[in-house]
Order: C-alpha cells, then sequence, then structure tokens
C-alpha cells in the first residue's frame, strides 16, 4: 500500500521532481482540468442556473436504486447536470463498498456489477406500476455497460474528485483503469492543501449523496464551503496540479511505470511501500465502540462544517434542532453523526467498566448498529487520514490526526484519585497476534479498520497510546476543579482537537494582510460551533469587484458595517458630538495606532493585572457542558497557571475575566459620559465628599486568555458600554446587528428568549461581523449590542465600561434585560453601575433645569438636546430608569445571609442602605425636575398639528411601556427558569412593582392594562409615533411633579428613623404624581433637599 508518512510536514516538493503527467485517455477531455480552479469556478456558474428545488430534497429509502435512476436521467440534460450524475454514480459505487460489494476477477463473491443489476431489478420492481415506467427504464438502459459506472469512483479515487466536474459524461466512457492508475502514480499527493481541502469537501458530497441526500443539494453545500478567497491567491503551479503534459491514451504506454524521478529523491518523499497488516480483536463494549468512533471523529475529512454535528438533546445539551436533516433515517444510513455522542468524553463514571471490559478473549469484532446493518463500513473512514506526525504549522492547513491521545502515554506522574477510580491496569503486548480467519486489522480501544492503509509502527503507536492513556482518563476533565482537601487546583493535560479547516481574519484595513487561524478545542462540539459563527460571518461578506474575493463589509462597504475606523490621532480631533453621535448610531467604534508600552504573555505581562498566585474565577474549556449549563466551566484558578497551559500544547485552555483595575486611568475620551458627568459634578449636592466614591474596580478591568478561549454570545451586564485594548495577543470581536430594518430590535422582550441561544449563530436574530483585534487597536462597543469573543492568541487585555448618554436608551433597555434575565444573557452584574447612573442625572440637571455649562463643548454633548425628538426620548428613558430604580436594584432583593441555592423568599437583608437610598431619591428628584421642566416650557405637537397634553399623553405610555415590558421580561424568565436578581422572587417583584403604581393616578394603571392587552414587547418607543417640539414663549404653571423623588416605599422606610433627613409623610396622600393637581410645587434645590446636608441613619 501507498501512504502519507511525511514526518517532516515538507510540503514544498518542487514540481520538477514529479513524473510526467499525461491525460488518461482523450475521451475524457482532461484539458478542461488545466487550471482546476477555473474548472470549478466553471462548475459553480452552471449550478447557478439550475434550479433550486431540489435542494431541500432527499433520495428515496431505497437510495441505490434512487442513485441508479438519477444517474441515468440526468446525462444529456447540460453540464451542469452531468457533472452531477457523476457525482452520483461515485455515490452509488460508494454504496454498494459500503454493502460490501468488490470487484473480484475470480467471481468468488457477488461484484459491484452483481449490485447494479440487483439495483436495475429493483427499480423494475418498483417502478414497474408506474405510469411512464418504460421511458425510465429505456433511459437506465442506456448505459450499455454497467461496467461504465465505475469510472467515476476510480476518476475521483486515483486521480480527484474534481474531475467529476468537467461536465465529461464518464459513464458513457470506455477507459483503461491502469491509465489512471498511472496518472495517480504521476500525480503523487502533495497537493497544495487548499486543492486538498476542496477535494475532502467534494467527497463529503459523495458520501452525502451516498446516504440519501440528492446530489444537487450535496453539491450546493460543497460550493458554500469551498473557500473561494483562497484559490485566487494560489501560484500557477498549484492551479494546474492536474495539468497534462499531453493528450496521448497512457493504456498504450504501460512501459511509463518504469520511468523514474530524475535527480536524487526529495528528503521526505512521502510515498511507503508498506506490507500485510497484523490483527487483534478489539473489546466488546458500549465504552470501547464509543471510543473507537471518538478516535475517527478525530480524523475524519471535513464534513459540512468539518466537524461532526451537534448532539440532540438527549444527549445532554439544550438543542432541539441541531441534527443532520440530511441524513437517510433508513436502515440504510451511513453514520457520520454517531461519532459524536456525549461530547467525545469519557465520562468519569463510566472508568471502571473500560477496566472489567478490557480483556480481548475470543470477542467479535465492534457489531454494526441496527441503522448499520447493511453498511459493514460505517463504522470506519473511507479515506486515509493524515500522517499523525503531520504537525508543522506553517502549513496553510492543519489536519486532525491522533497525535493528541498518544502523548497520554508519557510516563507522567499521575495524582492518587486514579488509583481509586482504575483497579487494574493493562500493558500493551509487544506484538500484535495473526487472525486467520480475518484480514482486518483491529486496534484495541478503536476498533476494526478493514484494509486502512495505516503504517505498522503507526498501528502500534496508537494501540499502546490508547491502553497507557487508560490511567489517566481519571483526571481528564478535572483541570482547575478544587478538591476537597487541599483546596488547590491541579492541572493535567487533556486531549484536543484541532480544526481541518483555515479561517482568514481580518484587521481594521484592507491593506492588512490577514492572520490564518485554525482553532483548537478540547471538545469537538466547540470546533463545531466556530465554523458555523463563522459561517455566519462570512455569508455577509461582500466582492470589492469582478473576480475578488469577499472580504468584510468594513473593507468594502464601510457605511454599511457597524464597524466605524478611524486612526488614533484622528480620534482625538474628534468632538464629544461626534463620538456621541457614533453611539447613538450604535456604531462599534475601532481606533487604530493606539500607543502601546509593549507586553509579553509571561509573568511581567501578567503582572500586571494581578498577583500571578491569587485565586480568581477562571474559566475552564476542557469541562464538558452538560445541559447547557456553561456555568459549570467556572473554576478557581491563578495566572500562574494561565501561564503554564500558554507553554504546554495539552495545557487546557483558560479564561480568566475578573482583573479589577482600580489604579487604571479614567480620563473622559469623549464617549464615556460618566467620566464627564463625574468631572463636571464634583463638589455639587450628592456628589461631594459625602457620597459614594467613583467605582473603579467596577469601571475598569483586566483580562487574560489562553489561545482558543472563547467567550459565547452575550450583552455585557447593567446597560454598559465596553472599551478593550489588547495589550499582547489577538481577540476576534464578533458583534451582532439586528435582522432586518428595525433598529430597536435589540430592545425587544423576547430577542433573547427561548429561540436564542448563545451557543448558536442566532443569524434569525442578528447579522454577525467580526474583526481581529491586536496591540496597538482600542475599540468602543455600545450597549445591548451581542458579541462573542474569541482569543486567537495567548492574549493580555485591558478594558473597562461607560455610559454613553448617546446610546441611553439601549443602556436602559440592555439594563432591565440583564436586570430579569442576567444570568443567561450576561456573565456577571455590577451593583455600583447605579451610582454613575445617578451621576449623569445630576449632570443632566445640571444642564437642562439650571442651564449649566450649556455653552461647554466637553460637557454638553453629554447631555440630551431637549429641543429635538431623539433628545427628548433619551430624556424620557433616563427619566423612567430614576423611577424604578429601586425595582432594578439587585440589593432590594438580596438576602445575604441565605445559603439558598434557590432564590429566598425572605425579606432583603440587609436591603438597600441608607446612603444608596438616599442617592436614588435624590436622583428621582432630580429627574421629576426635568420632566417638570420640560413639559412646562415645551409643546408636543402631533401630525395633525395639535397641542397634545404631554404628561398623559405621552409620559404615562411612554413610562407605562418600559413597566409592562419590564414585567413581562421578568415573567418570561421566570418561566424558562433564567436566573436574574438574586432573590428577586415573584412576590418581592410584585410587591416593588405595587409601589410604582402606587405613585401614579388609576389612569396609569389603565394605560398599563391596555399595553398588555395590545401584547406590546419592545422597550423602545414606536418609530411612527413622533410628535413635533415647541417652545413656549409662556412656562405652564398647571404641571407640577412629587419633587420629594421619594416612593412609598422609601416613606414607609424612613418612618421608623428618629431623625429622618426630611420629614416623611404616611402616604402619597392622594396627590397625583404628575398631575395638574399635584400640591407639591416646583421649588428650588435648597428647599427640596437636593444639599448633602442630612445626618446619615445608620
Amino acid at each position: 500500500m501507498i501512504i502519507d508518512c511525511d514526518p517532516s510536514g515538507n510540503h514544498k516538493t518542487p514540481k520538477y521532481h514529479r513524473r510526467p503527467v499525461l491525460g488518461c485517455g482523450p475521451s475524457l477531455s482532461w484539458d478542461r482540468m488545466t487550471d482546476w480552479t477555473e474548472a470549478l469556478k466553471t462548475f459553480r456558474i452552471e449550478m447557478s442556473a439550475l434550479p433550486g428545488s431540489d435542494i431541500s430534497e432527499s433520495l428515496s429509502p431505497n437510495t441505490e436504486v434512487s442513485l441508479l435512476r438519477s444517474t441515468s436521467s440526468k446525462y444529456k440534460q447540460g453540464s451542469a447536470l452531468t457533472s452531477i450524475a457523476n457525482v452520483e454514480a461515485a455515490a452509488l459505487l460508494v454504496k454498494a463498498m459500503w454493502k460490501g460489494y468488490w470487484s473480484d476477477p475470480d467471481k468468488k463473491k457477488e461484484t459491484v456489477i452483481d449490485f447494479l443489476a440487483n439495483c436495475r431489478q429493483d427499480s423494475s420492481r418498483i417502478y414497474s406500476s408506474l405510469e411512464g415506467f418504460e421511458s425510465a427504464e429505456a433511459t437506465a438502459m442506456g448505459i450499455r455497460d454497467f461496467q461504465r459506472l465505475n469510472l467515476p469512483i476510480h476518476v475521483a479515487g486515483f486521480v480527484t474528485p474534481l474531475g467529476l466536474l468537467t461536465g465529461v459524461n464518464l459513464c458513457r466512457r470506455d477507459y483503461d483503469r491502469y491509465s489512471i492508475f498511472l496518472m495517480w502514480k504521476a500525480l503523487g499527493n502533495m497537493q497544495h492543501p487548499v486543492l486538498l481541502l476542496v477535494e475532502k469537501l467534494l467527497w463529503r458530497a459523495i458520501f452525502s449523496v451516498a446516504r440519501g441526500e440528492t446530489g444537487q443539494a450535496a453539491l450546493t453545500t460543497f460550493l458554500v464551503s469551498v473557500p473561494w478567497e483562497r484559490l485566487v491567491i494560489l501560484k500557477t503551479q498549484d492551479r494546474e496540479w492536474f495539468h497534462a503534459a499531453g493528450k496521448r491514451d497512457m493504456k498504450h504506454l504501460e512501459e511509463f511505470d518504469n520511468i523514474h524521478i530524475a535527480g536524487d529523491i526529495p528528503i521526505g518523499w512521502p510515498l511507503t511501500l508498506i506490507g500485510d497488516q497484523t490483527v487483534q480483536r478489539p473489546p466488546r463494549n458500549s465504552q470501547s465502540k464509543r471510543f473507537f468512533r471518538f478516535v475517527l471523529a478525530s480524523t475524519a475529512t471535513p464534513v459540512r462544517p468539518f466537524v461532526p454535528p451537534i448532539e440532540s438533546a438527549e444527549s445532554g445539551h439544550n438543542h432541539s434542532s441541531h441534527s443532520d436533516a440530511n441524513a437517510d433515517p433508513a436502515s440504510d444510513q451511513h453514520q457520520d453523526d454517531a461519532v459524536v455522542d456525549d461530547d467525545f468524553q469519557m465520562h468519569e463514571e463510566d472508568l471502571s467498566q473500560i477496566v472489567e471490559d478490557e480483556e480481548l478473549g475470543d470477542a467479535e469484532l465492534i457489531d454494526d448498529e441496527a441503522e448499520d446493518a447493511d453498511n459493514p463500513m460505517a463504522k470506519q473512514s473511507l479515506l486515509p487520514s493524515s500522517s499523525q506526525h503531520d504537525h508543522d504549522h506553517d502549513r496553510d492547513i492543519l489536519m486532525g490526526d491522533l497525535s493528541d491521545i498518544s502523548n497520554l502515554s508519557d510516563d507522567d506522574s499521575v495524582p492518587d484519585t486514579t488509583q481509586v477510580i482504575i483497579s487494574k491496569e493493562e500493558t500493551p503486548a509487544s506484538e500484535t497476534k495473526r487472525n486467520k480467519l480475518k484480514s482486518t486489522t483491529a486496534i484495541k480501544g478503536i476498533g476494526s479498520t478493514a484494509e486502512w492503509p495505516i503504517d505498522e509502527v503507526e498501528m502500534e503507536r496508537m494501540k499502546a497510546s490508547v491502553l497507557n492513556s487508560r490511567s489517566k482518563r481519571a483526571v481528564i476533565g478535572l483541570i482547575m476543579r478544587l478538591t476537597s482537601s487541599s483546596g488547590t487546583a491541579s492541572r493535567t493535560e487533556f486531549i484536543k482537537f484541532e480544526s481541518h479547516k483555515e479561517y482568514l481574519l481580518y484587521g481594521p484595513y484592507r491593506d492588512d494582510s490577514p492572520v490564518r487561524y485554525t482553532p483548537t478545542y478540547h471538545h469537538m462540539i466547540d470546533l463545531k460551533r466556530f465554523d458555523e459563527l463563522w459561517g455566519s460571518i462570512t455569508k455577509h461578506y461582500a466582492s470589492p469587484g469582478l473576480e475578488e474575493p469577499p472580504l468584510p463589509l468594513h473593507l468594502v462597504k464601510p457605511d454599511a458595517s457597524i464597524f466605524w475606523i478611524s486612526t488614533y490621532d484622528d480620534f482625538k480631533k474628534m468632538s464629544h458630538f461626534q463620538k456621541q453621535d457614533l453611539m447613538r448610531k450604535r456604531k462599534v467604534v475601532v481606533v487604530t495606532g493606539v500607543p502601546t508600552d509593549g507586553c509579553a504573555f509571561d509573568e511581567d505581562g501578567l503582572s500586571e493585572l494581578a498577583g500571578l498566585d491569587v485565586a480568581v474565577d477562571v474559566q475552564d474549556l476542557s469541562v464538558e457542558v452538560k445541559n447547557g449549563n456553561y456555568n459549570s466551566r467556572l473554576r478557581y484558578g491563578t495566572l500562574r497557571q494561565l501561564l503554564e497551559s500558554s507553554r504546554d500544547e495539552k495545557g487546557h485552555i483558560l479564561n480568566a475575566l475578573n482583573f479589577p483595575l482600580s489604579t487604571c486611568d479614567t480620563t473622559p475620551d469623549g464617549i464615556a459620559s460618566d467620566l464627564s458627568a463625574w468631572t463636571a459634578t464634583e463638589s455639587t449636592p450628592w456628589c461631594n465628599d459625602y457620597c459614594s466614591p467613583f467605582p473603579t474596580k467596577d469601571f475598569r478591568w483586566g483580562l487574560a486568555a489562553n489561545t482558543g478561549a472563547a467567550h459565547l454570545w452575550h450583552i455585557d451586564s447593567d446597560g454598559f458600554g465596553t472599551f478593550i485594548s489588547p495589550l499582547t495577543g489577538g481577540k476576534l470581536w464578533m458583534v451582532a446587528r439586528p435582522v432586518g430594518s428595525d433598529p430597536d430590535a435589540f430592545s425587544r422582550t423576547d430577542v433573547f428568549s427561548g429561540h436564542y441561544a448563545i451557543e448558536g449563530t442566532n443569524e434569525h436574530i442578528f447579522v454577525t461581523e467580526a474583526m481581529l483585534l491586536i496591540p496597538g487597536i482600542r475599540l468602543y462597543m455600545p450597549p445591548n449590542t451581542p458579541h462573542c469573543v474569541v482569543t486567537t492568541s495567548h492574549s493580555i487585555c485591558r478594558g473597562g465600561h461607560f455610559y454613553s448618554s448617546g446610546a441611553i436608551r439601549d443602556t436602559v433597555a440592555a439594563l432591565f434585560h440583564t436586570f430579569a434575565a442576567g444570568g443567561y444573557i450576561t456573565n456577571t452584574s455590577h451593583g455600583a453601575s447605579r451610582i454613575v447612573l445617578r451621576r449623569l442625572v445630576f449632570l443632566w440637571h445640571s444642564n437642562v433645569v439650571l442651564g449649566q455649562n450649556r455653552d461647554s463643548t466637553r460637557i454638553a454633548p453629554h447631555v440630551p438636546d431637549i429641543t429635538t425628538w431623539e433628545g427628548v426620548l433619551d430624556l424620557l428613558a433616563v427619566c423612567g430608569l430614576m423611577e424604578l430604580l429601586n425595582v432594578v436594584d439587585a440589593s432590594t432583593y438580596l438576602v445575604a445571609s441565605s445559603k439558598l441555592k434557590y432564590d429566598s423568599p425572605l425579606k432583603a437583608n440587609p436591603g438597600m442602605s441608607a446612603r444608596h437610598r438616599l442617592e436614588c431619591i435624590a436622583a428621582r428628584q432630580a429627574s421629576r425636575e426635568m420632566l417638570g421642566h420640560f413639559f412646562t416650557h415645551f409643546d408636543l405637537i402631533n401630525f395633525d398639528g395639535k397641542s397634545i397634553d404631554g404628561v398623559h399623553d405621552f409620559w404615562w405610555p411612554y413610562f407605562a411601556r418600559q413597566l409592562v415590558c419590564l414585567e413581562n421580561l421578568k415573567h418570561t424568565a421566570w418561566k424558562e427558569k433564567i436566573n436574574g436578581a438574586k432573590d428577586c422572587t415573584f412576590k418581592k417583584f410584585a410587591q416593588q412593582v405595587r409601589f410604582v403604581y402606587e405613585g401614579f393616578p388609576p389612569e396609569f394603571a389603565a394605560i398599563c392594562e391596555q399595553l398588555r392587552n395590545d401584547q406590546v414587547d419592545n422597550f423602545a418607543w414606536p418609530r411612527a409615533l413622533q410628535y413635533s417640539i415647541r417652545p413656549l414663549v409662556n412656562p405652564r404653571s398647571d404641571i407640577r411633579f412629587d419633587l420629594t423623588g421619594l416612593t412609598d416605599e422609601d416613606r414607609a422606610y424612613f418612618k421608623s428613623f428618629e431623625n429622618p433627613p426630611f420629614e416623611p409623610l404616611s402616604s402619597a396622600s392622594g396627590q397625583t404624581y404628575g398631575s395638574p393637581s399635584a400640591v407639591i410645587s416646583n421649588t428650588t434645590k435648597e428647599k427640596s433637599g437636593m444639599r448633602c446636608t442630612w445626618n446619615t441613619p445608620s
């Protein structure tokens, strides 16, 4: 046998070392393969002209009959259908091999021809009662010699499957098999990795057709998966790999077999002749079956999308529709999907059973399962895998391998816990046993590899690897897990899977060379998810011109992209107005050329974040996720362990996200309105030394992660915007914008509900764009932006959160979302965020009501312009949030003393502090003053040109919408068992909402009820309902608000104090908040308690 055993990974053998290539017969029109990339493009054009009705269909349960008839009917109907027929003919022969039919010149058993004859008989039997059978049968008989049906699989197998796509009718050609063999021998197997990738994709399509998918559907998927952008960069010698030196028929040149390569054979020449294989039977138990499938999956050719599909819900994941839709449920299905059960993990509870079943004895080979009863090869790959040593990372594409398993056989120390789980071990035999009855090779723990072209040495290495690794399986998945005895984390090696596919990651500019990235994960399911996610990104690429590969939108159509890119110098020159406008437009701002101090992923670099041995929260991606619980990956670890993992190719993929940086810079930058507000209001009432300090550690933080660390879809907590700057390494930052034309889609209450998956592509909800961030780049992301992040190389980052006045409505919607369902859509919570939001309100009040800083180009841009419609909506959004501050504050519900795993029904303890409550009251008071100022100084004009009652017809409906949507959001979270604020039970939440209703007249409750009946599900005000803003010459005097800022809960709270900061009222006393009959007048700051002069309650 001839196999690839090139341990050096050298794929740069000069072409002149190859034997001269001749066309394998003039009738095959091999000149069409002179440039295989052009042949592929031609086929794509031909396919695009076909109708798409066939794409979603599958063949009948009797696949071989359907293939025979489909193959016969497509010839003479155009090049595209002829190519499809070639693929279906190859699939038909694959099906024959799966059923055990082979070409046997001695006729000792049924041959492929017998198989085809049986298919024709079945076809006659099945279709004899159908109208038009005679014409169909005549068409099938148009293939004069069924031996010709062998040609497509021989061309595909010996030369290239791309030879099936030339539009030449291969099943109506006579040929000499030996000439095809000679051409394959001349070509060798040193193809460019891109060619290998395309061939593997096409083989996958052929196998899909053999399983029951239609040829057009499989080839359509194939064309979508082809990396077209990489074909255009191939050199001429790589594009003309199959170019024939002449068109003579090689069947008359059999002496060609004796031609030798000119010169010395290149080092690492990949062709090696090996002898017979030895035999050893595998164990017969379910665990061995599973591990056998697990190994085959790691070496299989790439499937759409290059890894096996996600498990069903029964396998421990909360996915409902991730099965292979194209798989044939009939008994003849080729079960590629079966290899992914249980995330390829050997569960710890199964280890003892594995040991009990280790003895080989006279056990039979692994049984075929029911669905594979007629498919003896369904448990193995039909194509040889690449060399196990082929790991040169300079290659354009890296293949899956078993080397990770072999490395488990090193004599590393194993924790004592292993001895408790594993009672006995088995040393691999020094030589394998010969089985006289079968020629099948069996690798213990892997399974049957009938006629698998694999080297004897490699076989022994794999067998020993599997056996010797048993002692280490006990600790797989235990890394970073705290032990009960020592409370420290232990690190061990773990299997990793390397993608069969390479991805091109683009930075901010088109002139920058894309970075080639090959992901590696502990679980195959993670590889699949990354590939699916990347597919959802690239489908929105745009081509810059004819015959040019598609590129990301920010490189081709920047105006259509969510990214907005600027240099560092240009960004500094921008006004605060311009920067706030970018946030209002929901642009993700990318600043390039940011000065950096230089940093490396080492002890010094990591020390910028924290002490190397300080225990912090770490996400360990080696931990298997069960039932969708990604919190199971949260462990305690240290930066030193991240550093150790980075230095070990078998190290765990770790992600540390919790490094508060209290001493980081907080200089205003024009984006962060919170910083401008803090600076402008310093030493003013409620913003002085007696009040809460700036929560730097909540707003400035660092990150550290190993290559491959992935943070799945989420929005940042508490309505934060986020900025990030890599100090070293790379981050692939993927952000989402809504599908369709509704810019407020992410403000819907159900946007992150049951149809949203944190590990999915969510293409029905949003469009994803991606950019690679490296040192020197800073990214500003507005609030309520779903994003997903992958670390492409060991990374250290500094970043932070901010509030931007330009995006304040998105902040409010995101804050409500994360309060109600934070356990699912975000990764943390920051109660101190309310301090900064209150400070922002005080800045707005000073500008809107007191008229301060209106001419400042550094302060005024951070206050909404209430003479515009957008500015009024911003104002109402913040005022509504201030009314709900108590409702959406975690301290209102938290029972700190509770150790219950579920929400405690007890009263909050210690509850909201007196200082915190007073600051909330002051912020509510300021917001109500702003409402009073607006509605007394401005009129709202409808489309008919008439003035409306601003409070009754606009403010109440607006705030009612916020309240009703918050209620719906929280109820949905409870229904779906999603955690929100801790200890926020239904009863406690309903009580807080009741306090809000009690501050409004009955008309407000009626508006809320009407909105519930209308099933309102969006926090955003309808864009179709807008009003014009008209200043009043004479301000109104009949609109007044309750300027105490109190709720009934606040009054009850302070009633128990001997010296409250103000005289509490027993109740609202029938005062109608925001109505003309209110008795509380619009007083000054001195009289409304706005100065921080109270005696702080103990």
